[in-house]
C-alpha cells in the first residue's frame, strides 16, 4: 500500500484533557500517516502548549487560526494545508482511533474505483470520559440503522457520516475546498457529495473510540425508543428537530450544484427544501419517517 499517503486533517479547541491520547493513537497506526495537519481555533486552555510540544518532535504540523473561526472553517483550514495529492483522514482531538483504523480503510480503498469522489466511512465504538466503552456499536445500538442501506433522501433527514471515522480521496478534496462556510457540518457535506455525484464505502467495523461526553451520553430510561409507538410519539412531542439547519445546508449545496444533478435528484432535494414552509410537527414526522436507512 506504499502508493497510497495519508494526510489526516484534526481540528482543536480547548482539547487539553483528551488532546494526547488522540494524537498518540494517530501516530501509533500500523499504516503511518504521511502527515498530521492540527488547525486550533484559539484555543484558551493548554491545548497550544500540548501542540507545541508534538510541533517541537517534528510529529505534527500545528496551524492556529488568526481569531475564533468555528468548526468548519476550522476544518477547511486543516485540509487547505495537507499535501495536495493525499488522501485525507479527519480527525476529532477527544477520540481514540484504533492501531489498524487506516490500514482498514486503506485496504479497501485498494478494491474499489477512487477515479471518482469516494467517501470511506466505519462504524465506532462509543467511550465515556474514562475511556469506558458504553456501545460497542455506534449504528447498531445509537442509530439503530445500517448506513450500507442508506440514500441521498434518507441521509437530507439524518446525516449518519461521523467525520471523525471518514477517510476520502483527491476528488472529494475539491469539494471540500469550495464548501461554504456556514454550512450546517463538514461531515453532512461530504456525505451529500459522496451520495449524490460519488460513491461511498462503509466499513461495518469499529475503528475509533468516539467519545460521548457525560451531557451527551443517552441515559438507560432510553429503553422506550425499543417500542415503536413509544419512539414515535417520543419524536413527534420531545425531541428537537434540527432540519433547519439541514435545509440551509441543501438550498447551499443546491445553489452551487443544480446544473450537476440528475432530474431525481433535483426533486428529492427540492422536496426537502420545501419542508421550510411546513410546521414543526410535518418536518418531526418525515424526519421519523426517513431517519433509518433500510434495504
Amino acid at each position: 500500500m506504499a502508493e497510497f499517503k495519508i494526510s489526516v486533517a484534526m481540528t482543536t479547541y480547548n482539547g487539553e484533557m483528551y488532546l494526547q491520547q488522540q494524537i498518540d493513537s494517530i501516530i501509533n497506526q500500523t499504516y503511518s500517516p504521511d502527515e498530521i495537519i492540527v488547525s486550533d481555533d484559539c484555543s484558551t486552555d493548554g491545548t497550544k502548549e500540548i501542540l507545541k510540544e508534538y510541533q517541537a518532535k517534528g510529529l505534527i504540523i500545528y496551524l492556529t487560526n488568526n481569531g475564533k473561526k468555528g468548526v468548519v472553517p476550522n476544518f477547511k483550514n486543516a485540509v487547505k494545508h495537507c499535501k495536495k495529492n493525499n488522501f485525507i483522514a479527519l480527525a476529532d482531538q477527544d477520540d481514540i482511533w484504533l492501531p489498524e483504523k487506516l490500514e482498514t480503510v486503506l485496504t479497501k480503498l485498494k478494491k474499489i474505483d477512487i477515479i471518482i469522489p469516494t467517501l470511506v466511512f466505519s462504524d465506532l465504538n462509543v467511550i465515556d470520559g474514562d475511556n469506558k466503552i458504553i456501545n460497542q456499536s455506534f449504528f447498531k445500538e445509537i442509530v439503530k440503522a445500517d448506513p450500507q442501506f442508506e440514500q441521498l433522501r434518507s441521509l437530507m433527514y439524518s446525516n449518519k457520516v461521523i467525520g471523525c471515522a471518514t477517510l476520502f480521496n483527491p476528488c472529494m478534496r475539491t469539494y471540500f475546498d469550495s464548501m461554504p462556510n456556514d454550512v450546517f457540518m463538514h461531515d453532512y457535506w461530504i456525505a451529500l457529495i459522496a451520495f449524490t455525484f460519488g460513491q461511498h464505502v462503509y466499513i461495518n467495523k469499529p475503528l475509533i473510540k468516539y467519545r460521548r461526553h457525560d451531557n451527551n451520553v443517552t441515559s438507560a430510561n432510553d429503553a422506550i425508543y425499543h417500542k415503536f409507538i413509544k419512539e414515535l410519539l417520543d419524536y413527534l412531542l420531545n425531541r428537537k428537530v434540527d432540519l433547519d439547519d439541514h435545509i440551509k445546508t441543501l438550498k447551499l449545496f443546491y445553489n452551487l450544484y443544480q446544473q450537476n444533478l440528475t432530474v431525481l435528484q433535483t426533486i428529492e432535494i427540492n422536496k426537502f427544501i420545501a419542508l421550510q414552509n411546513h410546521s414543526t410537527f410535518i418536518k418531526r414526522m418525515q424526519t421519523f419517517r426517513y431517519k433509518k436507512a433500510k434495504p
